[in-house]
């Protein structure tokens, strides 16, 4: 493992990052490294799609995610395929039939992929948290249009995008997730007709909210507060 060289902070961009530096925070602390890390068991769980469903379902909370489909034949069509590991939107699709999803991942969907409702609107969300045992200390919250109603991203126009305030009662739903969790974290949602989050993702880790789209004034507080706090 490499040194810091200098008081330096060691954040991760990737989720496979996030868990190696969860595992190895001791040995890198011993190297200089600054760190705000937890569990790699909870940063494992909050980064695979299919484990954060299985915690929602513990915490009561699978409604607020999209509706999940163990079977091809039980989906309602068109609906969601991707990984359940995966970032960026890479091998994520929008499936028009069971004879597509299947064509798609033909070995089955078992852990490997997750098959879930579409939820449409061209408004979605993302939320970057600045996290200590589970307790939500600072936050930033996007907002973006897109040019379409059902898409995938990045494979669509985006048309605007905001800084845009985020409720207490989200933050309440947040930290129900986070028990536990340090570190920065992101939360991807879009919100129903009638006003309520679903969430499509949390990234354990720092996303592309804070390092392209969020102010950089804003984003720079945040990064201030965390060195402030635990250095």
């Amino acid at each position: 493992l490499p040194f810091a060289g200098g008081p330096c902070w060691l954040i991760p961009s990737q989720d496979e990052a996030a868990v190696a530096i969860a595992e190895n925070a001791a040995a890198l602390r011993e190297r200089g490294w600054k760190l705000l890390t937890c569990d790699p068991k909870i940063v494992d769980v909050l980064r695979n799609k299919g484990k954060l469903r299985g915690l929602a379902s513990d915490l009561g909370l699978l409604h607020l995610l999209p509706q999940h489909f163990e079977f091809f034949s039980d989906a309602k069509y068109p609906c969601i395929l991707k990984p359940a590991i995966g970032t960026f939107g890479k091998n994520t699709y929008i499936v028009e039939s069971k004879e597509q999803a299947m064509r798609l991942a033909p070995d089955g969907l078992e852990e490997h992929w997750i098959l879930q409702e579409l939820i449409r609107g061209e408004n979605e969300f993302s939320t970057t948290l600045l996290v200590m045992d589970g307790k939500i200390k600072d936050w930033a919250g996007m907002k973006y249009q897109y040019s379409m109603e059902a898409y995938v991203w990045p494979h669509v126009r985006l048309i605007d995008q905001e800084l845009c305030s985020v409720p207490e009662e989200h933050r309440e739903i947040f930290e129900e997730f986070l028990a536990g969790f340090s570190g920065i974290c992101n939360f991807n949602f879009k919100l129903r007709e009638d006003g309520s989050m679903c969430i499509f993702e949390v990234n354990p880790r720092v996303g592309g909210d804070l390092s392209f789209d969020i102010p950089k004034p804003r984003a720079r507080a945040l990064l201030e507060k965390m060195d402030a706090m635990f250095s």
